[in-house]
């Protein structure tokens, strides 16, 4: 749009051209003449607004995304491999291990400064 915002469409009409139509407050995308999608307008610049039933199945786990999601996921593998007790960590060089730790560092100190910017 205008705007250069990007807004989302049905998986399966990905590379169709499609016809914009916009208000004030909405921007609808047909196919042909058929409503493929409506949404809210929003005037941010190379930003994205996604409807999540227009993801395929196998992308939606990204919408569980969040800092403190990461921040667990990060400690989870944390304290595996400070313990050595499983077969994965087994596996894990020493230089994966600091790897690890320094993005768990990076990601409560951006916590701590309010850093994190999601756009889904």
């Amino acid at each position: 749009s205008e705007d250069q915002h990007y807004y989302s469409v049905p998986c399966e009409l990905i590379g169709k051209k499609l016809r914009l139509q916009y208000s004030r407050l909405e921007v609808d995308l047909f196919l042909q003449y058929e409503l493929i999608a409506t949404h809210k307008r929003i005037r941010s610049p190379h930003n994205y607004s996604t409807d999540p039933t227009h993801m395929p199945a196998q992308h939606l786990y990204v919408m569980e995304w969040s800092p403190s999601f990461f921040i667990e996921k990060g400690l989870y593998y944390f304290f595996i491999l400070r313990r050595k007790k499983t077969i994965f960590c087994k596996k894990v060089t020493p230089q994966a291990q600091i790897s690890l730790f320094k993005i768990i560092a990076d990601l409560f100190f951006c916590l701590e400064q309010n850093a994190f910017t999601f756009v889904l």
